[in-house]
């Protein structure tokens, strides 16, 4: 905080809004090898939630259901990625 304004920071000796300062993340600058990427993870993750699900005890509803819905998510997002892949308009820089 500066001088009352919460907004504001000091950033390598210059006041800058706190807003303005970029974080260090690592992506692919082209959607479609962002799109490769998730393909290649979201079956990994698909089998940790049934692995898990097999390793939840019956009476624990909730945390089945919860299990289900995120293989359900997992594998919805898995067809748009395809269908966005074959598509082939991702090729945004």
């Amino acid at each position: 905080m500066l001088y009352g304004f919460p907004y504001m920071s000091y950033y390598y000796g210059a006041m800058v809004e706190r807003s303005a300062m970029l974080v260090d993340m690592p992506r692919p600058r082209i959607e479609r090898k962002a799109l490769q990427r998730e393909l290649a993870e979201l079956p990994r993750q698909i089998a940790a939630y049934r692995g898990e699900l097999t390793a939840t005890p019956g009476p624990d509803k909730t945390r089945r259901e919860f299990l289900e819905w995120q293989i359900k998510r997992a594998q919805m997002r898995l067809a748009t990625i395809k269908t966005r892949l074959a598509a082939g308009s991702t090729d945004r820089a």
